[in-house]
């Protein structure tokens, strides 16, 4: 064996090429002399335990990866909650920024043209002030009066264009104290050329032109003519500040405006992203839920066909047993009926009229519940039956079969009712015996009469009443209240748990009522 076997060692396992596989535990040929040492298969299994410390670490690897990607999955999503949290923040700051450079904007729009509304306001005054001046040397120069009119007019305008000035200004304003204090110089120049122009006007000349030529009153409207026009340079200056600043502001609030679009960008490639993998995800459960309720609508035809086929074999079933039970009720009706008619044969047979009555009320009893098995007809649950039409067949019945109810006449009046099957053989019965005693003893010695049999309902319950305008009765019972038929009467309607109750008509007659307690209603 050990000449013929050879082994191959690739992939660290011995695989016999030319011969059957060494036996357990047995040594290698000569040919590997340090595979194994006669020491069982402990020298042998290094191979095998590297196959299984692969498999072992393949398997470890697997579930590493495995429980490495939720891992992954959770970094991804926290780095898109952080760069979607990071873009809406940015977006936030970028548009809070451009809503308070947009404000700074407008605030310094406001602020430039406040002040080159002063500065025309200054301009108006030193216009109007030279105006006045102008229009008082002409007048001087011409002594002509048309001048007085241009003065006059100029010299309001100097007045109210100050005042406009100086309330134009807001308390804080460094420009405003200095204005003030110019008030008084303004008012004096005013005086001083009323002043000059009511001498001029009185004939004054030379004193008027003195007082014109004054080198201090000159000096004081250049004073104000040099406060006006620092005032105006000082404006311009601001102006051209806020202009800077202004422009500066513009550059800010473009670039806030490029950080807001370049945050909604983010954030839209977020929203759009997010957007991408809940559709795919949609469109997955969309497509696990139109297979799962392709399974579910599989799984209900096949259900459905099978409760339709469970159907039908219980409505064969049903009317199989429906069969049963009337074909039941009729062989039992039948059945009493022949024995009707055997005690019919043993009356006409018999010789004692004790006996023949006692058959003849056995054999009307049989009859009655004969006819009773017959006439009974079962709902579609078979378990309930109307009262109405069950009891009006056994009365048709007793009229058809008594001997002497040809000449009565039969009146029904049964509420609709519906009642158990089990109760209504029951109340056939009860039917019979009171209808089958008020022809026996009502009528007896008369040519005919009528019979009432009522089945109604009041407010102690349901009740069944037997009327006749027969004979009657004298004394506290009837006579018949202590014949056989009167025990059967109390036996059936003590299993309703009511009593009979006996009655003597207005009209004649007696009324036989029982109250039926436990009557089984069906719905």
């Amino acid at each position: 064996m050990t000449g013929r076997a050879r082994f191959s060692t690739s992939r660290g396992f011995a695989r016999p090429q030319g011969g059957p596989s060494p036996p357990k535990g047995c040594a290698h040929s000569s040919e590997r002399p340090n595979s194994c040492h006669g020491r069982g298969l402990e020298p042998c299994e290094g191979p095998v335990r590297q196959g299984r410390a692969g498999i072992m670490s393949g398997a470890s690897m697997t579930q590493a990866a495995t429980e490495a990607a939720p891992a992954a999955r959770a970094r991804t999503r926290g780095r898109r909650k952080l760069a979607f949290i990071g873009a809406l923040l940015l977006l936030v700051g970028a548009a809070v920024a451009v809503i308070v450079l947009a404000r700074g904007i407008d605030g310094e729009g406001d602020a430039a043209g406040h002040a080159h509304v002063q500065r025309e306001r200054a301009r108006e005054v030193l216009l109007d002030l030279a105006s006045a001046e102008a229009a008082q040397r002409a007048f001087l120069l011409h002594r002509d009066p048309a001048f007085l009119s241009s003065w006059s007019a100029s010299a309001e305008r100097v007045g109210a264009s100050f005042d406009a000035l100086v309330a134009g200004l807001p308390g804080q304003s460094e420009f405003r104290q200095p204005l003030v204090d110019l008030a008084a110089p303004v008012a004096d120049t005013q005086q001083a050329m009323s002043e000059t122009i009511r001498l001029a006007e009185a004939g004054r000349w030379a004193e008027a032109i003195a007082r014109a030529g004054n080198q201090g009153l000159r000096a004081e409207a250049d004073a104000i003519r040099a406060a006006l026009f620092s005032f105006i340079n000082a404006q311009d200056a601001a102006f051209a500040a806020r202009g800077e600043a202004e422009t500066r502001n513009r550059m800010l609030l473009l670039v806030g405006i490029l950080g807001a679009l370049a945050a909604a960008g983010l954030l839209a490639w977020v929203i759009f992203a997010r957007s991408q993998r809940q559709l795919a995800e949609l469109i997955g459960l969309r497509n696990r839920l139109r297979s799962e309720n392709e399974t579910l609508e599989d799984r209900v035809r096949r259900r459905t066909a099978e409760a339709e086929e469970a159907r039908a074999h219980a409505e064969r079933e049903r009317s199989r047993v429906e069969t049963l039970l009337q074909d039941t009720n009729h062989r039992i009706g039948n059945s009493l009926a022949t024995v009707s008619s055997l005690l019919a044969l043993q009356v006409g047979r018999s010789q004692s009229d004790d006996v023949r009555a006692a058959l003849e009320a056995a054999q009307g009893r049989i009859h009655a519940i004969a006819s009773a098995h017959r006439r009974l007809r079962l709902s579609d649950d078979m378990e309930t039956t109307s009262a109405g039409e069950f009891l009006h067949a056994v009365v048709e019945d007793l009229h058809s079969t008594q001997s002497n109810s040809s000449r009565v006449r039969f009146v029904t009046e049964f509420v609709p009712l519906v009642i158990s099957a089990r109760d209504a053989t029951t109340l056939g019965i009860l039917v019979g015996e009171l209808v089958t005693n008020a022809l026996k003893h009502a009528f007896a010695g008369r040519e005919g009469g009528t019979l009432w049999v009522c089945l109604r309902r009041d407010e102690n319950g349901i009740e069944l009443c037997v009327d006749d305008d027969g004979n009657g009765y004298t004394g506290d019972r009837p006579r018949s209240d202590t014949g056989l038929g009167a025990m059967i009467v109390k036996q059936l309607a003590r299993q309703f748990g009511g009593e009979p109750r006996y009655a003597i008509r207005e009209d004649g007659g007696t009324s036989v009522c029982v109250s039926l307690p436990e009557l089984g209603i069906g719905p």
